[in-house]
């Protein structure tokens, strides 16, 4: 056996973990995160709507992540988020409304998107070190704010984000070939104009799932219309960010 060879087999004695993490089942770590005591009342109203044990594994959270938040709010998807990580993990979270909550959690001033990637550096959020990416609810605001060059916030996603890593959007679902038409009036954005608008980014299409999806739903009503029990139509879109 050559040099070669034997140092070939060392890496692998040393290394043996890499294929069985990528199938990891991580269901109970979802469960032990949604179940927690601490979460707050408000949170658990919420899950019925958000169904965070099914939207979890779409996001591909593992303990030990770091986590971008896009338009935290509430922190409803923060606190979730710092949960699956833990403490061996991060959660940067912008526009958080209030303190963070949770230690692992690092609340970024709320108007920065014009310039995110300079001010996620220093706030400790490195270039490649981000493994999630989450816009929950918020890019359709985004597109009614003349300040943001909504290209230039998705290249610094980009940027913040590791190879490999993946962003994850959710919103409201418009009129097929609206575009953001409506978007003024209804609180709504046309799902294919997001995919469309991403296809122009390096971020490449990596998946949806339709547990959001209300097809009932008359896409011209406005959002605030809902009541708890009477869910709007909602897509989840993911990118990633090729390995290499």
């Amino acid at each position: 056996m050559n040099r070669s060879t034997t140092f070939l087999i060392s890496l692998l004695l040393v290394f043996p973990a890499t294929t069985v993490n990528a199938n990891k089942d991580y269901s109970e770590v979802y469960a032990s995160a949604v179940a927690h005591t601490d979460r707050r009342q408000s949170d658990r109203d919420r899950d019925a709507g958000r169904k965070p044990l099914e939207l979890l594994p779409f996001l591909k959270l593992e303990p030990g992540m770091t986590v971008l938040d896009i338009g935290a709010g509430g922190g409803y998807t923060t606190r979730l988020a710092a949960r699956v990580v833990g403490e061996s993990g991060k959660v940067y979270a912008q526009g958080l409304n209030g303190r963070p909550s949770l230690d692992n959690i690092t609340a970024l001033p709320p108007h920065i998107l014009f310039n995110l990637r300079a001010v996620a550096n220093d706030s400790g959020l490195r270039n490649a070190q981000a493994d999630v990416v989450t816009v929950f609810f918020t890019l359709h605001d985004m597109y009614l704010n003349r300040n943001i060059d909504k290209h230039r916030l998705y290249r610094d996603f980009y940027t913040l984000l590791k190879p490999g890593g993946v962003l994850v959007i959710l919103d409201n679902n418009g009129i097929e070939g609206s575009g953001i038409s409506q978007t003024n009036k209804t609180h709504r954005i046309d799902r294919q104009f997001i995919i469309d608008e991403m296809a122009r980014t390096k971020l490449k299409f990596d998946g949806e799932t339709d547990l959001l999806r209300n097809p009932h739903d008359d896409p011209g009503r406005s959002w605030n219309e809902f009541s708890p029990s009477d869910f709007h139509d909602r897509f989840a879109l993911r990118f990633k960010k090729p390995a290499s």
